[in-house]
């Protein structure tokens, strides 16, 4: 048993064991590997993202994203309702390896998942809300 811990164990099971415990512990176990990952996925019934798998769908049909709009899709979906101003949004995306992203690329980034989710003009809504709202201040709101 100790052997196992130093491996890198957290838990185990004697034998004999009940099948419902069995169950019970891997259940506990999944759902602490979704927690611990931050459930890396968004789904709200219209738009549906996999961002560890770089996959999304609208309505059901595939959405082409790239990784920067997968990455601000991300940020809006992880701060629901919550004003984020350019320069926020310009923090976030500025990532570990100091790949840059300027105001100009936020723009056009901001304006093709719009584009994108909100189809052909054609507003896609959850209730009477849109998905991103922008502000002239250049401030926006996801969810």
């Amino acid at each position: 048993m100790l052997r196992g811990y130093e491996l890198g164990a957290d838990d185990y099971v004697t034998k004999p064991f009940h099948m419902s415990v069995f169950q019970k512990k891997l259940a506990a176990l999944l759902n602490r590997i979704v927690r611990q990952t931050g459930g890396d996925c968004y789904d709200d019934g219209i738009l549906s993202v996999n961002f560890s798998g770089m996959t999304a769908e609208l309505a059901g049909d595939p959405l082409a994203l790239t990784p920067l709009e997968y990455r601000l899709l991300k940020i809006w979906t992880k701060n629901p309702q919550v004003v984020l101003t350019r320069q926020i949004l310009l923090e976030k995306l500025w990532d570990i390896d100091e790949n840059f992203v300027d105001e100009h690329a936020l723009t056009v980034a901001v304006s093709r998942v719009r584009n994108k989710i909100e189809a052909g003009g054609q507003t896609r809504t959850r209730g009477s809300r849109r998905f991103i709202t922008g502000q002239y201040s250049g401030a926006f709101t996801g969810g």
